[in-house]
């Protein structure tokens, strides 16, 4: 026998929330989950505390990613600059025609690098997934229309982008100084 989702008339302990499309405060809400329904205000409060860091997770996990991916892109740019000029020696020592490199600086990334940018394009793919899905899950809370677990997911992102920002333009930004190469890395 399967569960019912209406609750029966002999089911008086039955209390399923119903779905409000539009703002409103219950506490009784289903958060992602059959299982996650706060039934008092501390569970429900916790559960907003829960959504407001899972929402600062994710904008950690997003600026890692920013931060990973330039590191990686440097490093790809970096060793298609030593192959090229160990090519460009080679040609000079052999007497060989200049010919244009065999790889674009533009495309970071991907199978023609060897196993680092095998690597790096299978960790860019799980990390997109990773990210994408706390997005959605965040998503699905925001749809909710309970004003609490709204406000916890767009604080959550607010107070996440003020702890996470500076750390991503401190490292991925040029630099003030001048110190950084046309490629933009180091």
């Amino acid at each position: 026998m399967s569960p019912s989702l209406c609750p029966s008339a002999g089911d008086s302990d039955v209390q399923i929330p119903a779905m409000q499309m539009f703002f409103h405060s219950a506490i009784a809400e289903y958060i992602l989950f059959k299982e996650w329904v706060p039934k008092n205000k501390t569970q429900y409060a916790g559960a907003c505390i829960g959504v407001f860091f899972l929402a600062v997770l994710y904008e950690g996990l997003t600026s890692f990613i920013r931060i990973q991916e330039y590191k990686w892109d440097c490093a790809l740019k970096d060793r298609r600059s030593n192959k090229r000029q160990v090519q460009e020696v080679a040609d000079a020592a052999f007497g060989a025609s200049k010919q244009p490199p065999k790889t674009s600086l533009t495309a970071v990334g991907g199978f023609k690098d060897g196993v680092f940018g095998v690597f790096v394009a299978v960790m860019k793919g799980l990390l997109k997934s990773l990210s994408v899905a706390i997005s959605y899950a965040l998503m699905l809370i925001a749809m909710t229309f309970n004003v609490g677990l709204f406000l916890s997911v767009v604080f959550g992102f607010g107070f996440g982008t003020i702890c996470f920002a500076p750390l991503v333009s401190d490292i991925v930004s040029p630099s003030l100084e001048g110190t950084q190469d046309v490629t933009g890395c180091h």
